[in-house]
């Protein structure tokens, strides 16, 4: 497989959408270009939650790295495959807060 890097910069991440939908508390939904996604680790609190980091903002939901980790590696290996075309791939936390993530479109 490809390195991360090489997957984004060989595509047009400007039409690649990220929406994070948030069951446990709508505050913090969001949608996203993955271009305006700059990095993303651990918050200081043993990885229970990600630091989300855009151009834009800073944003901390309660999404659990691991999950949010497993997430973008499941969108750079689809990513990898499509020929640029526009893609929403959606990420949705549950009020139980597990994770849950699929392809829109």
């Amino acid at each position: 497989m490809k390195n991360n890097i090489t997957v984004i910069t060989n595509n047009k991440c400007e039409s690649i959408f990220i929406r994070i939908k948030n069951k446990y508390t709508s505050v913090e939904d969001l949608t996203f270009r993955l271009d305006e996604l700059t990095h993303f680790y651990p918050a200081n609190n043993n990885g229970k939650t990600v630091v989300i980091i855009l151009k834009a903002m800073n944003f901390c939901p309660t999404i659990r790295y691991s999950d949010f980790s497993d997430f973008f590696t499941f969108i750079i290996k689809k990513i990898a495959a499509v020929n640029n075309d526009p893609q929403l791939f959606e990420l949705i936390v549950n009020t139980d807060l597990s994770c849950e993530w699929h392809q829109v479109a």
